[in-house]
C-alpha cells in the first residue's frame, strides 16, 4: 500500500520541531514568485488581450503587418502592370484592392478608429490615396485623431493634384486650432505648399512671410522665400 502524505503549512511564525516552513513564510515565498504575464502568453500569436473598465473581456487584432504585407503584393502587381509584363493569372489592380479593402472591412469594425488610421497611413505609404482617404475619414470620427485626419485627408488631395479640395480640408483643420501656435503655422506651411503648386507664387510667399515673422528657422522657410521670389514673385528686400 502506498502511503500519501499531505504536506500542509503549519501554524505559526517561525518553524516546528520537525523544521518545516511556517505559514507566514510559505506565503512570503508563494507570493515571491515570479508571476506569467498574460503578455507572455499571447506573445507570438498576433492578438493582445485587453480587459475593459467593466470587466469584459476584448480583443484587439493586429493587422497592421498583415496589412503591410498585403499592400506590398499590391505595389509590386501596380509595377508589373505598367511595366507590360503581368499573366493571366494575376488579377487586375482595381479588383485585388477591392477584394483587399472588404476583406478589411470584414475584420475591422468601423469604431475601431485607431486601426482605420494605421490603414490610412499604410494606403497613402502605398500611393493608393483615395483608399487612405476613405479610410482617414473613418478615423476622423474620433475627436482626438480628427485634426490630424483632416490634415492627412488634404495632403492626399494635393498629391492627387486636386488642389482646390486640398485647401477646403485644410481649411478645416486650421478652423480648430488657436492662432499664432505651433500647429497653426504647420498647418499654414502646408497651405503654402498647396498655393505654391497651384502656381500662386504670390499667395506661398504672403503664407511662408507668416511663418518667417513666428520663426526665421522653421523648416528652411527663409531660403524658400528667396527661392520663390527669384522665380517671380515678390522680391525678397520686399518681404523683410
Amino acid at each position: 500500500m502506498i502511503e500519501t502524505q499531505v504536506l500542509r503549512p503549519p501554524k505559526g511564525r517561525g518553524q516546528d520541531r520537525e523544521g518545516r516552513k511556517s505559514e507566514l513564510q510559505f506565503e512570503e515565498e508563494v507570493l515571491g514568485e515570479e508571476k506569467v504575464n498574460p503578455l507572455d502568453i499571447f506573445r507570438d500569436t498576433g492578438i493582445v488581450p485587453i480587459i475593459s473598465s467593466d470587466g469584459r473581456e476584448k480583443k484587439y487584432y493586429d493587422l497592421y503587418e498583415n496589412v503591410r504585407a498585403e499592400l506590398a503584393i499590391i505595389s509590386a502587381v501596380y509595377l508589373r502592370q505598367k511595366k507590360g509584363v503581368t499573366t493571366q493569372f494575376e488579377k487586375e489592380l482595381g479588383s485585388i484592392v477591392s477584394d483587399f479593402k472588404k476583406d478589411i472591412r470584414d475584420k475591422i469594425p468601423e469604431e475601431d478608429h485607431q486601426i482605420h488610421m494605421q490603414l490610412g497611413l499604410a494606403f497613402m505609404e502605398q500611393g493608393l490615396l483615395d483608399e487612405a482617404i476613405e479610410e482617414f475619414n473613418l478615423a476622423s470620427r474620433d475627436k482626438t485623431l480628427l485634426l490630424e485626419c483632416l490634415s492627412l485627408i488634404s495632403n492626399c488631395h494635393r498629391l492627387k493634384g486636386n488642389l482646390e479640395e486640398a485647401e477646403r480640408w485644410l481649411n478645416r483643420a486650421i478652423k480648430l486650432v488657436a492662432p499664432g501656435t505651433d500647429q497653426y503655422f504647420a498647418l499654414m506651411y502646408d497651405l503654402g505648399l498647396i498655393c505654391e503648386q497651384a502656381g500662386d507664387l504670390e499667395r506661398a510667399l504672403s503664407v511662408y512671410r507668416e511663418i518667417q515673422s513666428w520663426n526665421p528657422t522653421y523648416r528652411g522657410i527663409s531660403d524658400k522665400i528667396d527661392k520663390l521670389a527669384n522665380m517671380g514673385g515678390t522680391p525678397s528686400n520686399l518681404l523683410n
